[in-house]
């Protein structure tokens, strides 16, 4: 490992709770041979890495500004180049060891040029290395696979909303599209690391397994899958209005192994409950960030309407939702900045309301809800304090 110099082998740092913890800073001239040494150190010591490098002094050229001001730019080019990467298998092909133009050309479907094309611009970007005519993933690009649900989400779901801020920003422009089919998929595969712990948490006090959860806005049904998986009832059932979204979740019940326990309808959640007789009390609905859609693209009242139909059924409810914005939060770095200054955008543009926690306990309390148990999402996982999650029970003796 040429070109790195390890230091503080031996140096402890404390962690929160005042336990040292093994740590060992690593100073390199090559983000991809860290990035492989903090892989191998990383169940061992926390690992930091600091880039070094030789800057001569030069005088402020155009093309010294020119690089600098198109660095945004680059980046936008770098996500889109990175999902159609993990999107369409590439980079799993090569990872199981096909890294052949010819054969990835063939097995995929695609012009071998422009493929070619592709490959190139990622190793110039340092996700890939090429060696004769194969190619392999650095450490960079294992990184970013590890969080694929992220790019689905903002790339394969917002993406196509990106070109048209211009146009949405006149007084009563309409509202931005995007693709439902990638949110929905993108947003569950985020779900696997942040509200579905923060729900299992939720229920874990429960004195009796649920009979049925139902998840309003499904989406693909991986979700819900992954909470049935896990025993939190006995059934679930998935509602989503987008046809798209349930035609992908009924393609992966067989896979899931839970065809006997999940189904899903294409319908609202109003018409569901119009639907229903008898007993609510041991269903429990999921709004995990939906109530934000409800909210903005049907209006408050239809939104009370809702909550009032679930507390009278004498079901239980619970709730995932973000904040937009916290006192004291720095939304200049970390994942505040990453991905929340854009989460915050796009949900500006595309007919979803977000609103402070403040506010929904207020509207729950008016529609016979009171507070059973809250959470946060794990502070390891995302320590802004942004997305909450609530389990609400209807109050007794309420009367709509």
């Amino acid at each position: 490992m040429a070109d790195i110099v390890v230091v503080e082998a031996h140096t402890k740092v404390l962690d929160l709770d005042g336990r040292p913890r093994p740590f060992v800073r690593v100073l390199t001239r090559s983000d991809e041979k860290a990035s492989v040494l903090a892989d191998k150190l990383a169940d061992l010591a926390d690992v930091e890495t600091v880039l070094i490098g030789f800057h001569p002094i030069r005088q402020a050229t155009m093309e010294g500004q020119l690089a600098e001001a198109l660095q945004p730019v680059a980046q936008a080019f770098t996500a889109f180049a990175l999902h159609a990467f993990l999107d369409t298998g590439l980079a799993r092909s090569i990872e199981s060891g096909m890294a052949d133009l010819a054969a990835l050309a063939d097995r995929h479907a695609m012009d071998p040029d422009r493929l070619s094309a592709l490959l190139g611009y990622l190793v110039n970007e340092r996700y890939l290395t090429r060696v004769a005519d194969r190619w392999e993933l650095t450490g960079k690009m294992r990184a970013v696979a590890r969080i694929e649900p992220w790019y689905t989400l903002l790339i394969g779901g917002y993406g196509q909303l990106l070109p048209t801020i211009r146009e949405l920003l006149p007084a009563g422009a309409p509202f931005g599209s995007r693709d439902a089919v990638a949110v929905g998929r993108g947003s569950c595969g985020i779900s696997q690391y942040d509200a579905i712990p923060m729900i299992v948490s939720l229920l874990s006090g429960e004195n009796a397994l649920l009979g049925r959860i139902i998840d309003i806005g499904c989406g693909d049904g991986s979700f819900l899958a992954s909470l049935i998986k896990q025993n939190q009832a006995e059934a679930g059932i998935g509602l989503d209005s987008d046809p798209g979204s349930i035609r992908a979740a009924n393609e992966s019940i067989d896979s899931w192994g839970l065809a006997s326990r999940l189904s899903f309808q294409t319908t609202t959640v109003q018409d569901f409950i119009a639907a229903q007789s008898g007993d609510g009390r041991r269903d429990c609905f999921l709004a995990s960030f939906v109530l934000q859609e409800i909210l903005e693209q049907q209006g408050e009242e239809s939104l009370r309407s809702v909550l009032r139909a679930i507390s009278r059924r004498g079901s239980r409810l619970l709730v995932v939702e973000v904040e937009p914005g916290r006192d004291g939060l720095d939304m200049t770095t970390g994942l505040a900045n990453r991905y929340y200054n854009a989460y915050f955008l796009l949900h500006a543009l595309t007919e979803q309301r977000l609103a402070s926690r403040d506010y929904w306990e207020a509207i729950f309390a008016d529609c016979g809800f009171s507070v059973a148990r809250s959470a946060t999402v794990n502070p390891e996982v995302d320590s802004t304090g942004l997305e909450f999650g609530l389990l609400l029970s209807p109050r007794s003796g309420w009367v709509a």
